[in-house]
């Protein structure tokens, strides 16, 4: 019965057009001189003093890139709507601050994308992001004696739990003919790898950037593979139901400030590092690789849609969700294409 009620309200939504904590520091895009937008743009009345509260983890960089080019002040100002940066070191905090309804739209990988949705907590993917393959890996100090994924055998090896490094972890091993029970794992905050690392509290870890450069970047770490070959890793963005119903045409313009920025940086790649660079407080130079390496992937076509459904039944047959999900329980493609993303 639950099932057929979920069904049944994504329905609805579809045909009425209604799809039209661990927090770090909060940045505001409010009040500003406002820049002339079209009529269709014009927010309605229930959208009036909005305020959209975005959770941003520190690799990505289109967030970044609108707050400090001020695109989401030109948007939205002028109907005295702002939007509300909240940082998080991964994407499980995130779930735990949208179960609270404290964020309303969040930029995650596909696995806490997807467990948020089976644990019905009330989102789902509204467009994607980036390709976050490049981006995902394994590094290891130097002096332990590791050199291959077959060599993590009797070693402390960092993950942040939940997340899409641990699945990728599972996945190295796998195909390595190792079991997560020939190491010793270590759930560990993505921001605290680099120091665990350097300390010697484990031998290696699998995790993303920023950490991934960082790590390396401070020496005595090297990086032994990314996510290539293992798994094709598709960070997305997710809103929550409940506010993309009530504010569709809020979705739609927050998702074309996305596009927007996306565009821009195309065309504007070293400022855009920088920005990166400035806001995480890593050097340029040290994250030109990654960053190039990771292109924005706003547009999620079938393989894309194809590569999340088998993380969630990945996720299924090794029971950390309970149950089988469909394209239309992930996806809600409806306020992406009115942005124009396609």
């Amino acid at each position: 019965m639950k099932k057929l009620l979920i069904s049944l309200l994504i329905a609805a939504l579809a045909l009425t057009g209604a799809g039209c904590a661990n927090t770090g520091s909060d940045t505001s895009a409010s009040a500003a001189p406002a820049a002339s937008g079209s009529q269709s743009d014009a927010a309605s009345s229930s959208d009036k003093g909005v305020t959209i509260r975005v959770g941003d983890l520190a690799s990505y960089e289109l967030i970044k890139d609108a707050d400090e080019k001020g695109f989401f002040k030109e948007e939205f100002s002028k109907d005295d709507v702002t939007v509300e940066i909240k940082s998080f070191q991964s994407g499980p905090p995130e779930l735990e601050a949208l179960t609270a309804k404290d964020l309303d739209f969040a930029l995650m990988g596909d696995q806490p994308a997807v467990q948020g949705v089976a644990n019905e907590i009330g989102i789902q993917v509204v467009s994607g992001l980036l390709d976050g393959t490049h981006g995902n890996g394994l590094i290891a100090r130097e002096d332990a004696g590791i050199s291959q994924i077959a060599d993590l055998k009797g070693k402390k090896v960092g993950v942040p739990v939940g997340t899409t490094a641990h699945q990728l972890l599972i996945k190295m091993l796998e195909k390595n003919n190792l079991k997560t029970s020939d190491i010793q794992l270590v759930n560990l905050a993505a921001g605290d790898i680099v120091t665990s690392l350097q300390t010697g509290n484990i031998q290696a870890a699998v995790t993303f950037e920023p950490s991934l450069t960082k790590a390396v970047a401070g020496g005595g770490i090297k990086k032994i593979s990314d996510a290539e070959g293992y798994k094709e890793i598709i960070n997305v963005i997710v809103g929550r139901t409940e506010f993309t119903k009530e504010h569709p045409d809020l979705a739609v313009r927050f998702l074309k400030v996305i596009k927007k920025t996306a565009e821009w940086r195309d065309s504007n790649f070293e400022e855009s590092l920088g920005i990166l660079a400035k806001r995480t407080g890593v050097d340029k130079e040290a994250l030109r690789a990654s960053a190039s390496s990771m292109p924005p992937l706003l547009a999620l076509k079938d393989s894309h849609k194809q590569a999340i459904l088998e993380t969630a039944q990945y996720l299924k047959n090794n029971n950390i969700i309970r149950r089988d999900l469909t394209v239309e329980q992930i996806f809600n493609d409806e306020y992406a294409v009115k942005a124009g993303i396609q």
